[in-house]
């Protein structure tokens, strides 16, 4: 069907606290990897857990080194106040599609 518009991509709903919700499409075939880097809630980490296509991984108290070593593995982080993205862990986030601050 030449000229036709491309089906819709799903979107998946993550409550973030009660006024907040966090849309994001969703491929079947993605798997993104987020890093949760300073303590949030349990049920921050668990809403971001039952999302599908959504691997979680908690590591905190990292240096600024340690995350620039491991950062390009992650398409998500996120932090709170004691993480601080800098110019370098930009640079070696290579795969990093969104940065969320809880709090």
């Amino acid at each position: 069907m030449a000229g036709s518009d491309p089906p819709p991509i799903p979107f998946y709903r993550i409550p973030l606290a009660p006024q907040r919700v966090l849309l994001y499409p969703h491929s079947a075939m993605t798997n993104y990897r987020v890093l949760v880097s300073d303590p949030i809630s349990d049920k921050g980490v668990e809403a971001l857990r039952s999302a599908a296509g959504i691997t979680v991984d908690v590591n905190t108290g990292l240096a600024p080194e340690e995350l620039v070593k491991i950062i390009g593995q992650y398409h998500g982080l996120v932090v709170r106040s004691q993480t601080k993205v800098t110019r370098e862990i930009f640079a070696a986030a290579t795969h990093l599609k969104a940065i969320g601050r809880a709090g």
